[in-house]
């Protein structure tokens, strides 16, 4: 029988979850799922719910987890809530430090030159000066013994989309890469590269993001793309074949949890979609999740449903734009 796979013919799938079981990203009392991250989201403390689970706590996590039973648990006022976390987390990004000393960094690289249009060359060179505001490395020195945060772990520099995303991303880094190395910044574009093959070689896939919430899903795969890339501008430094156990290894992941197949008059066409297996708000995402979901409906396995195919929607890096 005729079998065709396909990495290209990607689309959103859903689940049929149980109502009963818990399926979230990684086992956090307070990143993940729990009464703790119930309570802080629901209460709305912040507009955007990414900014509490982007916080690490000041103390160690058993001593965050007694005090949030202290002031009543899932039942604690927002007032208490409010003061629970100011007393308990730090503010969002501590865990980072920027990076100011770019050895290949030039203030007019040479693709500047090509452009004739004095406006718009001055607008590239201004572009191309963000760079210094958006390349950061993992500084975890700042937290206490015990102490938790919702960053998985970077060895290499990286870069941030800026503002509510403190951390790097995983496709959105392809088009980074793009800029990176027309910019000449050839180093640090392949220490983004190995911070994601880093993930691979920890979960057998590339996480949506550097969050442990992000466990859960991935993002469109384009790592072996951005070896490709990357390829191009090294002229054969040798660092596309050592990266080739990683790239099938997340091949394989694809093939194995992401795959469906349809049955068609020509033969079997196995293609791969966006799929997450869970039963919980995104935690990014909260409030917005659960109202959504208790909108639409009472019945707890639609509930689920629904929290799978958002987290499936933006398992598609499509989350969430006209198209939805």
């Amino acid at each position: 029988m005729l079998v065709k796979y396909s990495l290209l013919g990607l689309f959103v799938g859903s689940l049929s979850l149980p109502a009963l079981a818990i399926k979230s990203a990684c086992d956090s009392p307070i990143y993940c799922y729990g009464d703790l991250l119930h309570a802080v989201q629901m209460a709305k403390l912040y507009a955007d719910d990414k900014t509490f689970v982007d916080k690490p706590t000041k103390r160690p996590l058993d001593e965050v987890l007694a005090g949030f039973e202290s002031i009543g648990g899932i039942n604690a006022t927002r007032q208490a809530l409010k003061a629970f976390v100011l007393n308990n987390f730090a503010e969002e990004g501590q865990e980072l430090k920027q990076i100011n000393d770019l050895p290949q960094f030039n203030p007019n690289p040479e693709f500047l030159q090509k452009v004739h249009d004095p406006l718009l060359r001055e607008f590239g060179r201004t572009v191309n000066g963000y760079w210094k505001t958006l390349i950061r490395e993992q500084d975890l020195t700042q937290l206490c013994d015990g102490c938790v945060s919702s960053m998985l772990p970077l060895k290499y520099h990286f870069v941030v989309p800026g503002g509510r995303f403190r951390e790097i991303y995983y496709w959105d880094t392809y088009f980074t890469l793009e800029g990176l190395l027309i910019s000449g910044l050839k180093d640090i574009a392949k220490s983004n590269i190995r911070d994601l093959l880093d993930f691979v070689d920890m979960f057998g896939f590339v996480p949506n993001g550097a969050r442990v919430y992000y466990q859960d899903r991935s993002q469109p795969p384009m790592l072996a793309l951005m070896v490709q890339l990357y390829d191009r501008y090294a002229k054969g430094d040798g660092f596309a074949a050592s990266a080739l156990p990683q790239l099938l290894k997340e091949y394989e992941y694809w093939a194995k949890h992401h795959s469906v197949t349809v049955h068609a008059s020509d033969g079997d066409h196995v293609l791969s979609r966006y799929i997450v297996d869970t039963d919980q708000p995104r935690p990014e995402a909260y409030s917005a999740d659960y109202n959504l979901a208790h909108s639409a409906s009472t019945d707890p396995q639609r509930q689920a449903q629904i929290y799978a195919d958002m987290a499936a929607g933006a398992e598609s890096g499509w989350d969430y734009s006209s198209r939805w």
